[in-house]
């Protein structure tokens, strides 16, 4: 059985991260995962976009739309499906990606949505990961430990927790887990979370008044 992944990377002037995160795709080691890949603009300087168009137009694998919707046939005869959204502002993170959600939710040609940051450096076996965890885990959301980019034995974030009290609630991100194994998290980190269609076809999508910041949590 072939899984169908759409991969959603945000760019907001910081092309020279985002050119690296989409070389690091090429490394992946995948078995029985095809992948497409979204990657949107949120109203970067002409600067940046220059930066990240002409690497784009260089690649020749992406399919250029200048507006916030996505109109397309989506089993249209062209040479990729990865595509590359040039906004001309700035949606932040919960209005980026559920572009992305809602394309994939329109489009039915996906089994999840992998939310990546785009200052990330994916493990060559990270997608493979999730969704075999994912798979037997239906429907879920799941993501994956994100390491310090200069400091790659120390654990940045597992996910969140959210601590009840009679006082209220406080989240609280995982600092530490033994190795090798999954934890059950409130809140999976959204620098790389890997999310069920089956949810996303729910309608349960980010809550755009969340700009940047905390969106996973309220999830």
């Amino acid at each position: 059985m072939t899984i169908n992944v759409l991969i959603s990377i945000l760019n907001y002037n910081g092309s020279e991260d985002t050119i690296s995160c989409l070389s690091k795709l090429d490394d992946m080691r995948l078995n029985n995962i095809i992948y497409d890949v979204i990657l949107i603009d949120n109203g970067s300087s002409d600067i940046e976009k220059k930066i990240l168009e002409n690497y784009i137009v260089g690649t020749r694998k992406y399919r250029l739309f200048n507006s916030q919707s996505i109109d397309i046939n989506v089993g249209e005869n062209t040479p990729s499906r990865n595509l590359y959204l040039n906004l001309s502002e700035n949606f932040g993170f919960s209005g980026g990606h559920n572009i992305s959600f809602k394309f994939a939710k329109n489009s039915g040609q996906y089994e999840y949505v992998w939310l990546l940051n785009n200052d990330s450096f994916p493990d060559e076996k990270a997608l493979q990961r999730l969704v075999k965890f994912s798979e037997n885990h239906k429907p879920c959301i799941s993501g994956s430990v994100i390491m310090e980019y200069d400091q790659t034995d120390v654990i940045q974030d597992l996910g969140t927790k959210v601590i009840t009290s009679i006082k209220g609630y406080k989240a609280t991100t995982i600092d530490d887990s033994k190795d090798g194994n999954s934890i059950l998290v409130h809140a999976v980190c959204g620098a790389s979370m890997l999310v069920d269609i089956a949810i996303i076809n729910r309608d349960i999508i980010f809550d755009e008044n969340f700009f940047l910041y905390v969106e996973e949590n309220e999830l």
